[in-house]
């Protein structure tokens, strides 16, 4: 599942596989779309935790956000918050988005335990 290409970590993407990023905002909340800096970006593999990364965007133009979670073939972002022209942006890329108040750790185990809807 997992292997190495040169300094990169190589995440294979299988039908059973999930790419979740959690918003991160520090302090252990879930910030906004738009402000997100920070993703805990997360393999779920037929419903189980596999690995869990940080992921920073140094440059945190909406823009870049969306292109950035598109590129590492995200399937799923969970936020506090989302404008509509992020979420549409989103939803052409086939990025689910659900919405959680609370902190990242808590919003995973929602998503896992399938307590989220997306929008």
């Amino acid at each position: 599942m997992f292997g190495r290409n040169e300094n990169k970590i190589v995440l294979e993407k299988t039908p059973q596989t999930k790419f979740v990023a959690v918003a991160y905002g520090g302090r252990g909340t879930v910030p906004v779309f738009e402000k997100s800096g920070y993703f805990e970006f997360y393999t779920v593999l037929d419903g189980k935790k596999k690995r869990k990364n940080m992921l920073s965007i140094p440059e945190t133009s909406t823009k870049e956000i969306i292109q950035t979670v598109k590129n590492m073939r995200t399937d799923i972002v969970i936020c506090r918050n989302i404008g509509p022209r992020a979420l549409n942006e989103l939803r052409k890329t086939r990025i689910r988005c659900c919405l959680f108040e609370g902190g990242p750790g808590a919003a995973f185990r929602a998503y896992i335990n399938g307590e989220l809807q997306p929008l």
